[in-house]
């Protein structure tokens, strides 16, 4: 049976339920200018200047984390006001969707019924951390897109057996399933954690 790289629901309508869902919850933050923390300091330095003029740069770069240090210079190019942070938040919760889709869906692949799989999805982008996130532009990069990354590594993870027998496919998808998680290290380590979500739903399901 053909696995597909990324797992979508074969109905529709559980994956357009988790996004209006997160639209809707976080639907007020479309309508108040506000920033949190350093997300001020946006406009502390030349923001149109590629790519390592932000504040914090240099220390995330001493730190082992460099690569969030230019994703986050690049993407720090398009907000020019305080208004503009809505975008921000905007594009986030899109990422916030993909994210809940693709954790639904590997619930389910793991033992979880369908609905019981999207409230699991959009539970989980609907924590207080995630809320965070979602509101704090400049934590984009670290939290929310290496949420996803972590996410997409983890959908792409082939079985043991194919692994065992060493087939192409098997071994382009652990490669790329590295490199992936590799980079979320240089992003920001913690969100690695999500790559065992699959895992800990197929014990509390399934077993060992």
């Amino acid at each position: 049976m053909r696995t597909k790289i990324i797992g979508i629901p074969n109905d529709w309508r559980y994956g357009a339920m988790i996004v209006a869902l997160l639209y809707a919850s976080f639907s007020p933050y479309f309508f108040f200018d506000f920033a949190f923390h350093n997300d001020f300091e946006i406009w502390a330095y030349a923001n149109k200047v590629c790519c390592s003029g932000f504040p914090e740069t240099p220390h995330l770069i001493n730190i082992g984390r460099f690569l969030q240090a230019y994703l986050q210079g690049m993407y720090l190019w398009f907000f020019t006001d305080l208004g503009s942070l809505a975008f921000g938040r905007a594009f986030g919760i899109a990422f916030a969707c993909v994210g809940a889709i693709m954790l639904s869906c590997a619930a389910r692949k793991n033992g979880m019924d369908k609905l019981s799989s999207a409230a699991f999805g959009a539970a989980v982008f609907l924590l207080p951390p995630a809320q965070v996130n979602l509101g704090w532009v400049t934590n984009f990069v670290p939290g929310l897109l290496n949420a996803v990354l972590v996410l997409y590594a983890a959908s792409i993870f082939p079985d043991l057996q194919p692994i065992l027998r060493k087939e192409q496919s098997a071994q382009i998808r652990l490669g790329g399933c590295a490199i992936l998680l590799l980079a979320t290290l240089f992003i920001y380590p913690p969100t690695i954690g999500f790559f065992l979500l699959p895992l800990m739903i197929r014990i509390l399901y399934s077993g060992f």
